[in-house]
């Protein structure tokens, strides 16, 4: 699922569930499920090379297949979940156990496969980050940031 996320290239949103805890302590702070409410994409080449564009929509809306949420629990562990599309384009709402370590303000989230992602924690606005890159629909390079929050 994790390799799905990497090449996504619009998230959803979730009803905020923040529950304004002491951020200053990643560790403890990050407890708890965290939903992708917005996305945007930066186009590094085709027609709109150099501009971005910011969606936001909800967890049923119209890209509601790059609905992504993460519950992190204690001990490092995490539970990933995510909306994907089977062999006739049906969408199932999927999940998978994952860990986790935190170096700073990095949360890394590893899969049983052993692939990883990083996501960025923004303590001014309590977010997590996921930066990847993407080909938009018409085959553009597109640099993704996938916004998370409590």
């Amino acid at each position: 699922m994790l390799v799905a996320l990497m090449v996504a290239m619009f998230v959803g949103c979730s009803k905020d569930d923040d529950n304004s805890g002491d951020v200053s302590n990643l560790k403890t702070y990050i407890i708890g499920s965290w939903h992708s409410y917005k996305g945007t994409a930066y186009f590094l080449g085709g027609e709109y090379s150099g501009e971005s564009e910011e969606v936001s929509i909800s967890k049923t809306g119209e890209f509601s297949e790059a609905y992504y949420e993460i519950k992190f629990q204690d001990a490092g562990h995490a539970t990933f979940g995510a909306f994907q599309k089977d062999e006739n384009g049906l969408l199932h709402w999927e999940t998978e156990d994952v860990t986790y370590s935190i170096n700073g303000d990095i949360v890394t989230v590893r899969d049983t496969e052993g692939t990883t992602l990083d996501l960025v924690f923004n303590e001014s606005d309590k977010t997590l980050c996921i930066q990847v890159s993407a080909t938009a629909n018409d085959g553009t390079p597109t640099k993704v940031s996938i916004y998370l929050k409590k």
